[in-house]
């Protein structure tokens, strides 16, 4: 699976969630995760104004947004019109995928098991979120996965703590995440504190 949004996720390294309850306080935190250099930025849908955040970032094209905690196809068709250029659902929701595929995103289903990763890629999954990483052994878990699928782009999130701020768990391509901050390895690469994810390509963290 090599998506160019999953690709680009692994080059910016760390992706930052937002996820909070004003408006305000996104504005505040995508400000300071800008001024501190990210460049990639997931936007919980839980966060009041989401679409409106999304479609103010996704104006500025060095900058890569996303979605999270799409759950529906309404959510991700609203979230490719607003500019995000990937999705992130917690769990398996196919539903999403035609919607996200529409834009060009790049569309993220959750999964934990080897069963449930094949169920994410049946359904047309361009990467695989893996929430909550962190309870199922965190990066350890994600190395097992990637000894059986060694191709696919996994997106762990759910609150990996590293040492500094926006660390990364890196892997072959894969983004990851931490909880507002997420690190990306090539989709596998994911870094949370209290909001520092990464991310990248083939194994990348999150959080949902």
């Amino acid at each position: 699976m090599s998506h160019p949004i999953a690709r680009r996720l692994a080059e910016a390294g760390v992706v930052l969630v937002v996820r909070e309850t004003t408006t305000e306080a996104a504005r505040a935190r995508i400000a300071a995760g800008r001024a501190a250099g990210l460049v990639a930025f997931e936007i919980a849908l839980s966060t009041p104004s989401a679409m409106e955040l999304i479609r103010d970032l996704a104006a500025d094209p060095a900058l890569l947004v996303g979605a999270g905690s799409v759950r529906t196809a309404a959510e991700a068709y609203a979230c490719g019109e607003a500019g995000a250029r990937f999705l992130v659902c917690p769990w398996n929701e196919p539903e999403i995928v035609p919607a996200g595929k529409r834009f060009g995103a790049c569309v993220m289903l959750g999964a934990l098991t080897p069963d449930e990763v094949v169920e994410a890629l049946e359904g047309f999954a361009d990467a695989v979120s893996v929430f909550p990483a962190p309870s199922l052994g965190g990066p350890a878990h994600i190395r097992a996965l990637r000894t059986l699928f060694p191709d696919v782009a996994f997106y762990p999130s759910g609150g990996i703590v590293a040492p500094r701020r926006c660390a990364t768990i890196a892997t072959p391509a894969r983004p990851s995440s931490a909880s507002t901050a997420r690190r990306a390895s090539p989709l596998s690469r994911k870094t949370t504190t209290p909001d520092c994810r990464s991310g990248g390509p083939r194994s990348a963290a999150r959080s949902p």
